[in-house]
């Protein structure tokens, strides 16, 4: 029998302790991902839930982010709404590793595609990663030419997009996702041309949307971000998006502009005054929420305020909606909805979760 010295022996029971210590480690990073999965699949709030802890290195771990089967304001509102706000808390509270799961996604609206595209330029920006999309063979063959259409992978850069397929027999047309942080006129004729471009025709109204679009980026740069106001999650000021399509078999325009600034229901008595806001929603007969400020914001105006380079964006908006067929004008801000029908009717809603900033919307049947 080999002797075997005392030394010897303290060696290697040092060398097993450090083995056993590195597979513990090991296993409860392992654990700790698989629960951080689990928390975003789930929509659970990382940050606040008992379950689900920060502690041990959380940020060498890589948070998988699972897009929803639907994503729509319109068919499921809250559930959106959720998914977005939990996005923002894992991917912009913490310094988290995250990477993009679209493999469960089947329905997609355009309004929610370009939040989504905003929230991850927005996470690009400040952190200064270009986003990886993983199992993007798995994704639908469909969503993943609708959003490569969109423009969606090219406007937050991701380093492994999918190829594009050019379809000439395509029934939906796009004006691909814009990221700017410029507000200058010319930007919005050149969406205005843009949008002439892809519907083939001159649009009627079109001064009414060239100003309603350049008031929005005006808006940006002088409102939505102001200085010293309290904004929950990190921004990129000045920054907007927006993007358009037109489906050929139904003749029906849509433009859609997003910022992340603090909403209009915060910024508009700063515009406009206390006194002015609360005062339209006496004579409308409107509670004071959210929704019922979006609806003041498209009322107030030179008559008001005695400025005549503000409050006419929104008004413009509305007059455009009703020079077109079958339309509609929809603003979410804050907690709050605002929908213009071409007829002259309107609705507002209240939501229960805050979409970031503000989302305005036009539809229209040209």
């Amino acid at each position: 029998m080999k002797y075997i010295s005392e030394w010897k022996k303290r060696q290697h029971a040092r060398h097993a302790l450090k083995s056993f210590a590195r597979k513990l480690s090991s296993r409860r990073r392992a654990k700790m991902h698989r629960r951080m999965q689990l928390a975003v699949f789930l929509n659970i709030d990382i940050d606040n839930h008992p379950g689900f802890s920060n502690r041990g290195g959380n940020r060498a771990v890589q948070i998988r982010i699972i897009i929803p089967e639907v994503l729509s304001f319109s068919e499921c509102h809250n559930e959106t709404m959720r998914f977005f706000r939990h996005l923002r808390s894992v991917a912009l509270k913490k310094q988290n590793r995250i990477f993009f799961d679209f493999r469960s996604l089947r329905v997609i609206c355009p309004s929610s595609a370009l939040v989504l595209a905003a929230e991850i330029d927005r996470w690009r920006r400040l952190r200064g990663i270009r986003p990886r999309i993983k199992q993007l063979r798995q994704m639908d063959k469909n969503i993943s030419r609708l959003l490569n259409e969109m423009g969606l992978f090219d406007v937050v850069e991701a380093t492994n997009p999918p190829a594009k397929q050019n379809d000439d027999k395509a029934d939906i047309i796009f004006i691909p996702f814009r990221s700017e942080n410029k507000t200058m006129g010319e930007r919005a004729s050149e969406i205005a041309k843009d949008l002439e471009k892809i519907t083939g025709k001159k649009l009627q109204g079109r001064s009414f949307l060239y100003r309603g679009l350049s008031e929005a980026m005006t808006n940006v740069a002088n409102h939505a971000y102001p200085e010293g106001e309290a904004i929950e999650f990190p921004v990129v000021k000045g920054q907007w998006w927006m993007f358009a399509s037109f489906q050929k078999s139904t003749q029906r325009l849509t433009v859609t502009f997003y910022d992340q600034g603090v909403g209009i229901p915060r910024t508009l008595p700063r515009v406009h005054t206390v006194e002015v806001v609360l005062g339209i929603l006496r004579q409308l007969g409107l509670i004071d929420d959210d929704a019922s400020r979006i609806k003041a914001s498209t009322i107030v105006g030179h008559s008001q305020t005695r400025q005549a380079h503000r409050g006419k964006g929104l008004k413009d908006m509305k007059r455009f909606t009703h020079m077109v067929q079958d339309g509609f004008l929809r603003i979410l801000s804050g907690r709050g909805e605002y929908v213009y029908y071409t007829n002259g009717s309107d609705e507002c809603f209240a939501h229960q979760h805050d979409i970031g900033g503000t989302l305005i919307q036009w539809t229209a049947r040209i």
